[in-house]
């Protein structure tokens, strides 16, 4: 066997072994003392045939043949929905949902979707019908981008 020599490239010194801190390797999951103390209402079941007071638009919970749909999400049935949202919302969103899923009870990334659109459209319930539901409709929206600029 032959010793081992000693060649050393010039310039360079010994390596240094640092400690490896595998800490600073992973994100904590564990949401801030502030995000905890926030109190998070779960949405109101409305009763499935109703009217909005200030809209004038009435529905049951079966088609009328007008595409109205109120009551839709009570049988269960699920449907695909599309949206373009930044980049950066995208972002933040998904990395919400990975950090906090687990604590929040998140079955999946669509249902995280579910439960934020559940939210704003309650706000508005409330806001701009009285606390009252809106009937839904199968009706398209207007295409393209808002008139608002």
């Amino acid at each position: 066997m032959t010793q081992p020599s000693d060649r050393a490239i010039p310039g360079l010194g010994p390596k240094r072994r640092r400690p490896m801190d595998a800490s600073s390797l992973v994100a904590p999951r564990v949401p801030s003392p502030e995000v905890m103390k926030t109190e998070v209402k779960p949405p109101v079941q409305q009763p499935v045939e109703q009217e909005a007071s200030n809209t004038g638009i009435t529905g049951k919970a079966s088609d009328d043949g007008n595409g109205r749909i109120a009551g839709a999400a009570a049988d269960g049935v699920k449907q695909q929905l599309s949206a373009y949202v930044s980049a950066e919302l995208r972002a933040r969103a998904r990395t919400a949902y990975q950090a906090t899923s687990f604590a929040e009870g998140d079955d999946s990334w669509s249902h995280l979707v579910e439960k934020a659109l559940e939210t704003e459209v309650r706000r508005r319930e409330v806001l701009y019908n009285g606390g009252e539901q809106y009937v839904g409709t199968n009706r398209k929206l207007a295409p393209g981008r808002s008139v608002r600029g």
